[in-house]
């Protein structure tokens, strides 16, 4: 195996190590990704919207422990939900570390406010017909 091809693994597998999954209709989901590709530095994250193939394909379908009208987020091999997958996602911006506090704030209360903005997401934020994401800048960053 050559350089470049040792190379091009590792991208591959660092692609598949730190996957965002969002709602590709919720107006403020894809503001919150354009949020995070501005200030992913390292670029060490990568999206998917929750009704891509790849998603479909990725995600087991068949684990009931999964809500897909939730932010997932697969880091090597976990995947986080809700405002546990915001903490997570959060270690990579390194000017909003700060926010790490919040993982104090009892779960049950984080993931109160979380289901009640994203219950009223589409109300408060609109939607739009179809993903448009990866029309944008950061499209070597969608799978």
């Amino acid at each position: 195996m050559n350089i470049s091809t040792m190379n091009s693994s590792k991208q591959q597998k660092n692609k598949l190590d730190h996957i965002v999954f969002f709602d590709g209709i919720c107006n403020l989901c894809n503001g919150i990704v354009r949020f995070l590709i501005r200030f992913d530095k390292k670029r060490i994250l990568h999206f998917s919207s929750l009704q891509s193939d790849f998603a479909t394909n990725f995600l087991d379908s068949d684990n009931k422990s999964i809500n897909p009208e939730t932010i997932l987020f697969y880091q090597n091999g976990v995947i986080f939900q809700k405002s546990d997958a915001a903490l997570q996602i959060i270690k990579y911006l390194p000017y909003f570390k700060i926010l790490n506090y919040l993982k104090y704030i009892p779960k049950s209360i984080r993931n109160r406010i979380y289901d009640l903005i994203a219950t009223n997401r589409y109300t408060l934020f609109g939607k739009r017909a179809k993903c448009r994401m990866t029309n944008n800048s950061g499209s070597s960053r969608f799978l």
